[in-house]
């Protein structure tokens, strides 16, 4: 009876062991899940934010091709607008993303906070949970292997009872295997000691760095102030293997969690060789029309500067032209202008030939004695009139 519940408490603690590193495992697989939930959807986020961006982009494009001075500036408000708030989200998503980011890398390392990081505390409270089913047992349980073994000196001899496995027939060594069982409990570590004195601080904990760690009071071992005979001394286990039945299941829990980081390195790799492929893709169409471009806008400048040759050449000529025809123009005016003053001149002279034969003419018909003044008067009107007419002609 006594070597039955003594095994069941130490497979209790293992228990308790294996079911917290159960549960930290799965809370940290799942916390993990949920973070990658959060950071794929982000990232879905940012790209859909990049994508509305790029839309954007093109259709101001579109607009403002086709618009005028008054339509592009409201055209282009409403385009800034659009793309500072694009901006401003994309940077709230990708500190988000860098925030989902730090916490993965956390719990990667680090599992769940407050299941891997227990303090020493915590842990022996649990270890003290485990040894009250050991220590606090009915006087009436004490009697019996008072009246078994005769006296309680003889129980650490006999400790080979208390060990789960150490069977009746395996003689000396399993006699010496369960001595060694019974020196290390499965709910305490290989390097803490109980022992049988008259006070509780009889039982420390070494931790990790060599330094004692606090000991477990009533709380955690009701009645441990208390001297009995029938107390049973617990040692350091020597042999530190003890422990190691509850080590698989974490090493199957750091394997599958290796294997899910190789599978998303793996994924983002391949990731980045399809958007360094297609990066690639558009940088060589970017140069390629780039390089276009740049021959076209060469051609485009060529014929520029020949049309603009040509039009000066033609601005020069024309220049040149109009220079030419005014010079000519004037030679021929001042020629004209000669000439009319060389035959006004000769037209002067010539009325005042006609006037002074005019006056001999007149002097003759009064010697021929002409006394029709009304003949003489028609007559000097007739010679008038021929002459206007004759300076007319002579004007023409």
């Amino acid at each position: 009876d006594c070597r039955y519940r003594s095994g069941s408490s130490s497979l209790l603690g293992n228990g308790s062991s294996e079911l917290a590193e159960d549960c930290d495992g799965e809370k940290t697989k799942a916390a993990i899940d949920h973070i990658s939930t959060k950071i794929n959807r982000t990232r879905d986020q940012i790209r859909g934010e990049q994508t509305a961006r790029d839309d954007n982009v093109d259709e101001y494009l579109k607009l403002a091709s086709n618009a005028d001075k008054v339509q592009l500036t409201r055209i282009k408000a409403v385009f800034e607008k659009k793309n500072q708030k694009s901006a401003q989200n994309i940077s709230q998503l990708q500190k988000k993303l860098e925030s989902y980011n730090k916490k993965l890398r956390e719990l990667e390392m680090h599992g769940v906070p407050g299941h891997h990081h227990r303090q020493p505390r915590e842990m022996l409270r649990d270890m003290g949970q485990g040894l009250k089913s050991v220590m606090s047992k009915p006087r009436e349980f004490a009697h019996l292997i008072r009246n078994k073994f005769g006296s309680a000196d003889n129980i650490n001899s006999m400790s080979t009872w208390f060990v789960p496995g150490s069977g009746e027939t395996e003689g000396e060594e399993g006699g010496e295997r369960g001595e060694r069982g019974h020196h290390g409990s499965a709910t305490l570590p290989g390097n803490c000691s109980l022992g049988s004195t008259h006070s509780a601080t009889g039982l420390k904990f070494q931790s990790d760095d060599g330094s004692e760690c606090s000991s477990v009071t009533s709380e955690s071992v009701p009645g441990a102030t208390t001297t009995s005979p029938h107390s049973m001394p617990l040692h350091p286990n020597p042999n530190p293997h003890t422990h190691t039945h509850s080590h698989p299941h974490g090493y199957e829990v750091l394997l599958g969690e290796v294997r899910r980081n190789n599978q998303e390195i793996e994924r983002l790799k391949a990731k980045m060789e399809a958007f360094k492929q297609a990066v690639h893709k558009e940088v060589t169409f970017l140069s390629h029309a780039l390089t276009e471009e740049r021959f076209r806008s060469e051609r485009l400048e060529e014929q520029v500067n020949d049309l603009t040759e040509l039009h000066q050449n033609e601005v020069e000529n024309l220049k040149s032209t109009i220079t030419d025809m005014e010079e000519k123009v004037q030679y021929q005016s001042e020629e004209r202008l000669r000439d009319i003053h060389e035959v006004l001149e000769s037209c002067q002279t010539k009325i005042s030939k006609m006037e002074h034969q005019q006056a001999q003419h007149q002097q003759y018909l009064t010697l021929e004695g002409l006394d029709n003044s009304s003949a003489r008067a028609l007559v000097v009107k007739c010679i008038n009139v021929l002459l206007t007419l004759l300076q007319v002609i002579l004007l023409l």
